[in-house]
């Protein structure tokens, strides 16, 4: 289940992002989860590039969210410290 806030990235809804919070076990248990649906969804986002490369905005905008998986997947496994 997918975060309904937008501090609140991941699959927990109710787990904060701070890590100062007290939300950590939380954070801790569905940090893994988080990180296997950011990858499990890279393979829709390659799709979706294919897809929409004749149309000139998405052609610009697609490849860019490509690169932006790595970072969401390393900050959410880095959740669970």
């Amino acid at each position: 289940m997918a975060s309904t806030r937008e501090d609140e990235p991941g699959c927990g809804p109710g787990c904060r992002a701070s890590r100062n919070s007290a939300w950590r076990p939380c954070r801790r248990h569905h940090a893994p989860g988080s990180a296997a649906l950011f990858v499990a969804v890279f393979p829709a986002n390659v799709w979706a590039v294919r897809i929409f490369w004749r149309r000139p905005l998405p052609r610009a905008a697609m490849p860019a969210r490509l690169p932006l998986r790595v970072p969401l997947v390393t900050e959410a496994l880095r959740a669970r410290e």
